[in-house]
């Protein structure tokens, strides 16, 4: 029996915007030609998407590391003919989230250390678009990189890693070595990848001249209204961590420091406002400014200035307040 497509399609088409959050499992081909249709009919879709396979629970083994592989999800080419690609890589970025590692003993009870965890990259927004400026404090785990393709698509870049980053393809041995032995800084030089990006236009249809009109249950469409997507490489930007007992933590909650980053939770109610509102001039609210990374190359450079503001100047002052309030105490009662 042939399913039902204009039902489904008639279903889907009362969402402003569909989520597509972390699959896990190939798309078959009627799943994309009901999501291309869907944005063919002027939907928009948020795509939240792992390129490469990869988790922590993988790193529970005796050898503490494992191989990352591809995520074949079979939408390469459906996002491929919307403007962009999402990379088999990782990105490893030097600005970082840290990770607890069991340095040691003591009273037979374990003693951790915090790691800067290169895979776990700290999103810090200079967009000046709507959707993502000033955001701060994007936690990722484990995220690729994005090709932009040519076409005729408006596309804007929205969230992207650091200037220290660099790509490590896949399949990728991941290591928790990496801590013990880093790489050179050096190494990092590739910048500002792309990990969220915005595609605005009229799409053509991945089915374009591959699919034949059989029946008359649905009008199939080349090329779509003008509409809207966003496509992100990690599917764990918008995923609630669990822990072992059940509790869901909020949104990128990292138990290991108690403290719940708030650009996730701002990025993905102003995507999803952004891509509701037809004229693409949402009102959206004021940006939560939180957390602000150090720049290490600007404090190395001036440690000695920094020193000397911090420690000598307050030291200073205190001493010309007490030599003021003395002589004044002395002139009053002398």
């Amino acid at each position: 029996m042939l399913p039902n497509l204009s039902r489904q399609l008639a279903m889907m088409n009362v969402y402003k915007v569909i989520i597509i959050a972390k699959p896990t499992i190939p798309f078959n081909n009627l799943d994309k030609l009901l999501i291309d249709q869907y944005v063919m009919q002027g939907g928009k879709v948020l795509w939240l998407v792992d390129g490469v396979i990869a988790s922590m629970d993988s790193l529970q083994n005796k050898s503490g590391a494992f191989i990352a592989t591809k995520n074949n999800l079979n939408i390469d080419d459906q996002l491929l003919k919307y403007g962009v690609r999402i990379n088999a890589d990782l990105i490893e970025d030097l600005r970082s989230t840290k990770i607890p590692i069991i340095t040691g003993y003591s009273n037979n009870k374990p003693q951790q250390s915090y790691f800067q965890w290169p895979y776990f990259p700290l999103l810090v927004s200079d967009s000046k678009h709507a959707v993502s400026k000033g955001l701060d404090g994007i936690k990722c785990d484990f995220v690729s990189s994005i090709d932009m393709v040519k076409n005729n698509i408006q596309k804007t870049i929205l969230l992207h890693s650091s200037k220290q980053s660099r790509l490590n393809l896949a399949p990728a041995k991941i290591s928790l070595g990496i801590l013990e032995n880093p790489p050179s800084i050096e190494s990092y030089n590739k910048q500002f990848k792309p990990i969220a990006v915005l595609l605005e236009g009229e799409f053509e249809s991945v089915f374009k001249d591959k699919l034949m009109q059989k029946n008359n249950q649905i009008q199939l469409k080349e090329k779509s209204e003008i509409t809207k997507m966003i496509v992100v490489s990690d599917g764990d930007l918008i995923a609630n961590n669990v822990s072992a007992s059940g509790t869901i933590f909020p949104l990128a909650y990292d138990p290991n420091i108690k403290y719940t980053y708030p650009g996730n939770k701002h990025f993905l109610i102003n995507a999803i406002q952004y891509l509701c509102d037809e004229n693409g001039l949402s009102h959206l609210k004021t940006k939560e400014l939180s957390l602000r990374m150090l720049d290490k190359e600007k404090i190395q450079k001036n440690k000695f200035l920094i020193q000397l503001i911090n420690i000598i100047f307050p030291i200073v002052l205190l001493l010309i307040f007490a030599f003021f309030f003395i002589r004044n105490k002395k002139r009053k009662y002398a």
